[in-house]
């Protein structure tokens, strides 16, 4: 927030897909959501995960608490969860989330049907295929984000990292001139 980011995704003790990371509690959330709106960032929480019906108690328990906060949205996977927000919690801005894999012109028109008012498009996605989602998205009122996926950047650091290793390697063998020029040609 403080470098100007305009978002922020978190997730609680429950109901997130990163739930070995270091989340937040429940009661830490109208402090971090009063710090952000105050710098002009956003709060949404991950509700990314499947539900399972012994859970449902403790989700309910928790959308009554959320709809009483300022959370600025709810990103969800499971379909059963979309269907109760929309019915019960229609107040909550709800995004479909990348798990939903969203990836064509059908998806973006049926997670619209469950009131999601952002996708988060799939992740193969190329550029073309996204732009190509971008005008439908727009019709059904819903906004696109993209996100780059994580172990492709992995890669590509890894990738600078063995340029970097050979580069070591190949200077360790090449002898220096008297005037600290290396010998060309090998």
């Amino acid at each position: 927030m403080i470098a100007g980011a305009n978002a922020v995704y978190c997730g609680l003790d429950h109901f997130n897909a990163r739930t070995r990371a270091a989340n937040i509690s429940f009661d830490n959330l109208n402090g971090l959501l009063n710090l952000a709106h105050q710098h002009q960032c956003q709060i949404f929480l991950t509700l990314n995960v499947v539900v399972v019906e012994q859970e449902l108690p403790a989700l309910f328990k928790l959308l009554n608490q959320l709809v009483n906060t300022a959370i600025d949205g709810a990103i969800v996977q499971d379909i059963g969860l979309f269907y109760l927000l929309k019915h019960y919690f229609p107040s909550l801005d709800v995004h479909a989330s990348t798990q939903v894999t969203t990836h064509n012109a059908g998806q973006i028109g049926f997670v619209s049907q469950l009131n999601a008012s952002r996708v988060n498009l799939s992740r193969e996605l190329n550029l073309v295929e996204i732009a190509e989602l971008s005008p439908i998205a727009h019709q059904h009122n819903m906004l696109i984000e993209v996100f780059v996926h994580t172990t492709l950047l992995k890669q590509f650091q890894s990738l600078l990292n063995q340029q970097e290793d050979a580069a070591e390697l190949l200077h360790q063998h090449i002898k220096p001139t008297a005037n600290n020029q290396y010998l060309k040609g090998l």
